[in-house]
């Protein structure tokens, strides 16, 4: 009987040692895998932060060259806005010799006396100064869309506000007496008197 308890003993100690091992081999197996994961996730992290060291000297740099681009833009478009009369009868000139390489007779006509000011309404608050001027001529709608997209390629800030066109009258017999059939509107963006030219 002894015998039969030591054997019945032995193989309740040899089954708890089986479930023992068996649950010490899957513990072993799971915190394997999870130190597998993290020490994966540690070096995707180290290499993470090696790259986001760099991130902020790029960033300084990207910074400073986009800043600088900018100003560069703003200088070269404050650069196209006349400041004095002087550079307001250069822009008239260029207006003209652009309607004389377009084989246009033109004229052209200030429609506000006042120069640009300082001092702004509270409406015009805000708004960049113009100076509106009416350019006329004789001629077809392609002379008037070659006039408009010639203006626009001239390096000022110029707005076209209005195109009136009318059909030309070719039954006047002499060029003296043809009347303009186009007339532009345009406004050229100024600085206000007082600013200094880049």
């Amino acid at each position: 009987m002894d015998q039969v308890q030591l054997k019945t003993s032995v193989l309740r100690i040899l089954k708890v040692n089986a479930v023992l091992i068996g649950v010490a081999a899957f513990t072993v197996v799971v915190m394997g895998i999870s130190f597998m994961k993290t020490h994966d996730t540690n070096h995707e992290m180290r290499k993470f932060l090696e790259v986001a060291a760099n991130i902020d000297s790029n960033f300084e740099d990207s910074l400073s060259i986009y800043t600088d681009y900018i100003e560069n833009i703003i200088n070269y478009l404050l650069k196209l806005r006349p400041v004095n009369e002087t550079e307001f009868v250069a822009f008239i000139s260029e207006v003209e010799r652009l309607g004389q390489s377009l084989s246009l007779n033109i004229e052209i006509e200030t429609l506000e006396e006042q120069s640009p000011q300082k001092s702004k309404s509270k409406k015009e608050e805000g708004s960049s100064p113009t100076l509106t001027y009416r350019v006329s001529f004789f001629g077809s709608m392609v002379d008037a869309s070659n006039f408009i997209s010639k203006l626009e390629s001239m390096p000022y800030f110029v707005r076209v506000e209005a195109l009136n066109f009318k059909t030309p009258d070719y039954s006047e017999k002499n060029e003296q007496t043809i009347q303009p059939n186009v007339n532009i509107t345009i406004k050229l963006y100024v600085k206000t008197y007082g600013t200094k030219r880049s």
